[in-house]
Parts: structure tokens; sequence; C-alpha cells
């Protein structure tokens, strides 16, 4: 029994070293969270060397540290498999100056970087990503919250890590810009049709808010899912300081947009016309919001819910006419909308 006394103290150390960790991470003294934001991952083109190229990474790192125990934020990113690329010489950063409450951290630094031929024709950053790029290659990031002055091998107070495709982001990039060409490059390269941010904010939504239908209809024929909504973390905002809207469909994108065509295709797709977003918004308040007299007619024309109210009470009679969209307005008031408002801005006006 002798023999085993150093053995048994040594479990019960770690026993109780291992509950005090776990009381410290979880048992509700100091609560931390951590996410990405508006992430992205782009090339660069060397100033001073042709046909060089630099993957950069991209985001707003939001830390939830409800705490004034001083804490330090570490992360690192690497490129999987790396190929041909050389990864830059540091690819992992340490912060320490975390106030208490939410941190909203810019980060932006170089991955890797790659030299083309002089004979490689290579155009723009997105027309230049197919080519470079496989559909398994994917930037790994890893955050972590740490207290400061403990050992390497404490217990964090919160991690994360993430897998981000450069494919689909450059699959991103393109249907913001329009550039149907590349994302057909792109789709047939291996891009998923369904790439999307870590707040699956997805390519389809990205072309749909910005009236692309050409894109819309490329990422339509590959299977591009059309009812996929936006989602996130609770506390992560948006780099104006609003929260991020759950629930955010490619139909309310277009809608706000209010090119006719991008309506129709996603229409023709299946999408789901009275689905809300978290504060009750949906693609008829978006469109009658945004005075598109003829989007408000399709939407009516599918079946979409005119008795529906905003979050603060709003209908869509009353968005348009609050914005003075005159065609929205009297199209909905022929169809029986009530112009509804809420009861303070009623008092007030009294």
């Amino acid at each position: 029994m002798r023999k085993r006394a150093p053995l048994v103290g040594v479990l019960v150390l770690s026993v109780l070293f291992g509950g005090f960790a776990w009381a410290q991470v979880v048992g509700g003294v100091d609560p931390f969270r951590i996410g990405l934001s508006e992430e992205a991952l782009y090339l660069q083109p060397d100033d001073y060397v042709k046909g060089r190229y630099t993957l950069m990474w991209s985001a707003w790192i939001v830390v939830d540290a409800r705490t004034t125990t001083p804490i330090r934020l570490v992360g690192e990113c690497s490129l999987a498999p790396l190929g041909q690329w050389t990864m830059a010489p540091s690819s992992r950063f340490s912060l320490e100056k975390l106030r208490p409450g939410i941190n909203a951290i810019h980060q932006t630094f170089p991955l890797a970087s790659i030299d083309l031929p002089p004979d490689s024709h290579a155009g723009s950053s997105n027309e230049t990503f197919p080519a470079l790029f496989d559909y398994n290659q994917a930037v790994k990031v890893r955050l972590s919250l740490r207290r400061q002055g403990y050992w390497a091998g404490y217990p964090p107070l919160a991690e994360n890590h993430y897998d981000l495709r450069p494919l689909g982001y450059a699959l991103l990039a393109a249907a913001g810009s329009g550039n149907v060409g590349v994302v057909r490059d792109l789709l047939d390269k291996g891009a998923d049709p369904d790439s999307a941010t870590v707040q699956n904010w997805t390519a389809l939504m990205e072309a749909a808010s910005r009236g692309r239908s050409a894109v819309v209809k490329a990422l339509l024929d590959h299977g591009a899912r059309v009812n996929l909504r936006r989602k996130g973390f609770p506390f992560v905002l948006s780099q104006l300081g609003s929260a991020i809207p759950y629930g955010e469909t490619a139909l309310m994108s277009a809608c706000s947009a209010g090119d006719p065509e991008t309506v129709r295709l996603l229409l023709n797709a299946g999408a789901r016309v009275n689905v809300e977003r978290m504060d009750k918004w949906n693609a008829l308040l978006a469109a009658s919001y945004s005075g598109h007299a003829e989007v408000v007619s399709m939407l009516l024309a599918k079946g979409a819910k005119i008795d529906s109210s905003s979050e603060l009470g709003y209908s869509a009679a009353a968005l348009a006419d609050i914005n003075g969209n005159a065609g929205a307005w009297r199209l909905l008031r022929e169809r029986g909308d009530s112009i509804r408002v809420p009861w303070d801005v009623l008092s007030q006006s009294r």
C-alpha cells in the first residue's frame, strides 16, 4: 500500500486540478465566447514581384469576455495541403488588450504566397483563383482565449476551430461582382454551390442581394439550395455594430435589391415566400420597404401574406408609404392591406 501512495496522490491532485480548471471554464464564473464575423480569403498581387500572389486572411474576431481577469487571444492559421504554396513566416498572432464585454478585433495578414510563370497570363485575383486551388484545400483557423500567465497546458477559456475553403470564398467574391464566367469556372473546379461564410451568408444570397440574375441562375443550375438561411452567434456583431439578422434568405435579399428576374428565378426554384427572419422581416416587407412594385406583385401572386407586420408593428403598406413608394403602396392597398403602424407612433402623431 505504501508503494501505491505516490500514485494515489498524483491521481487525487489530477482530479482536483481538473475539477478546478473545468469549474473555471464552464462553471459560470467567467463566461467566454469567441467567433468569426465577416471573414474573407482573397488573393493580393505583389506590387514588386510580377506573377507573385499572396493569399490573405481577413476577419473580425469577436470575443465576449465578461470578466476583469487579464486574458489574451491566440490565433493560428494554416493552409492545408500546402502544395506549391510557400507559407508566410508568421501565421500566428496574440493579443492581450481585451476589455470586459464585447471585443471586436480586426485581423488581416498574409497566409501563403505562390509564384506563377511569367507566361501564365494571370488575370484578376478572382480569375486566378480557379487555377491555384483544389476543392479539398482549406485554411484551418484556431482561435483560443487563455488567462495571461498560465502555462500552455492549462485548458483554454474558449476555443473555436474553422475550416475555410479558398474556392468557396472566391465563389462568394465572384458572385458579388457578377462575373458569371469565373463563377462557372469555380463550380467546375469543385467549389460548393452552397459556399458560405461562418454566418452562412451564401454565394446565392450574395448574388441575389446585388441583383446578379445570371450568377443566380448559374448557382441554381449547379444545385444551390434556395431556402438556406443566414445564421450565426447571438453575440457576434457586424462591423457597423448592428446585430446580424438571423434567418435571412436569398429571396429576402433579392426583394430588397428589387431585380425582378432574380426574384423570378428564386421563386421558380421553390423559394418560400412567407419565411420570416428573427425580427419578423420577410420578403414582402423587404420589397414594399424598397418600393419594388413589380416584385410585390410577384410575391402576392405566389401567396405572400399581406397581413404580415415587422417586429416593430409596421405593415407592408405602411413601410411603402413611409418611404414614398407610391406604386407598391397603391398595389398593397388595392389588395386589402391596411396601413398599420406601432401604437407609440400613432400616439405621437396625435
